[in-house]
């Protein structure tokens, strides 16, 4: 699931000239790692795969964080 979803962004924004106009890179994150070994904190998009119970199925989805950081200065140890 994760490959899948990880080229479907990268088919959708990779050499798409509308995504040149930014000024830094942008950053996006896809990871199955519930740690946050990925430091999602510090992409501007990141999606960490998750399942939860709904009706007594589970289902497989995604945790999205948006923001990232901006800053030249680090804030993680």
């Amino acid at each position: 699931m994760l490959h899948r979803f990880a080229l479907a962004i990268d088919r959708e924004l990779g050499g798409n000239r509308e995504f040149y106009i930014y000024r830094r890179k942008f950053k996006i994150s896809v990871t199955g790692c519930i740690s946050w070994c990925s430091y999602p904190e510090i992409n501007d998009v990141a999606f960490t795969a998750t399942t939860r119970l709904r009706n007594g199925a589970k289902e497989i989805g995604f945790s999205v964080r948006i923001g990232g950081g901006l800053s030249t200065s680090h804030i993680l140890p």
